[in-house]
């Protein structure tokens, strides 16, 4: 068994569950995270009342996390036997598909908590182009729900739609949010900016980008700078092992 509750996004606890047969339903694994195990001495009490009923607990900070989610795009994204041609129109000798992680279980979580450690606090509304944002602003609402905060994912249209609702903003995002603008990877920024433009002339304030892998060689970060954003790449290429 699984499960996650979380009150602190600067904490993550693993509870590993082993057999005992003197208890019932003593096995399986639980990712949990609270303020109650801030402290040591919580800790300590936490890792007691644990043991005496066959659970043990470790502790994991949030270079973990990162760690993980660039373990799982390497061996389930990231690929290397190029070339490939890349949205921009340039050519690489890798590609990155995202999406190999983002729209799974493990990789979504993953995702979720590391862009939750990086989000400005005042941020209520979280998305980007779709499809390569989608899976990246459902998984950061979750997780920041899971710690107690209340956070919108929306997702903006490649084109308009001439029927429903139409227009290119989807979900329930307005006026009075702050949002971060996400993307999966990016080397020029096009649909990134053109996403952040779209929400802008919705009248939502933009106040941060995103970017899960940064293969701008810092150009992206720069153009976001001068527009007077603030700006957070969780992973860079050479953490993955390419140029």
């Amino acid at each position: 068994m699984i499960a996650s509750v979380t009150a602190n996004p600067g904490l993550q606890v693993i509870v590993e569950v082993t057999p005992n047969p003197g208890l019932r339903g003593s096995s399986g694994r639980a990712l949990l995270s609270g303020h109650y195990c801030r402290r040591d001495h919580a800790r300590r009490r936490t890792r007691e009342s644990a043991s005496s009923i066959g659970i043990t607990i470790m502790y994991l900070s949030p270079h973990m996390t990162k760690d993980a989610l660039i373990s799982h795009l390497r061996d389930h994204a990231l690929r290397t036997d190029g070339p490939f041609r890349l949205r921009s129109g340039a050519w690489s000798d890798w590609y990155l598909d995202a999406r190999q992680t983002t729209f799974t279980g493990e990789g979504a979580r993953l995702v979720g908590e590391a862009m939750c450690e990086v989000l400005d606090p005042s941020v209520t509304a979280v998305g980007g182009m779709t499809m390569g944002a989608d899976p990246i602003a459902v998984a950061t609402a979750i997780a920041a729900a899971a710690q107690g905060k209340p956070l919108t994912a929306f997702s903006v249209r490649k084109e308009a739609k001439d029927h429903g609702t139409g227009g290119r903003l989807v979900g329930p995002v307005g006026p009075s949010d702050r949002a971060a603008v996400v993307e999966d990877t990016a080397t020029t920024g096009g649909a990134l900016f053109e996403a952040l433009e779209v929400v802008q002339a919705a009248g939502i304030e933009v106040v941060q980008v995103v970017i899960l892998v940064d293969r701008s060689e810092g150009r992206v970060g720069e153009e976001a700078i001068r527009r007077g954003l603030d700006f957070r790449a969780l992973i860079k290429p050479d953490e993955l092992g390419v140029k």
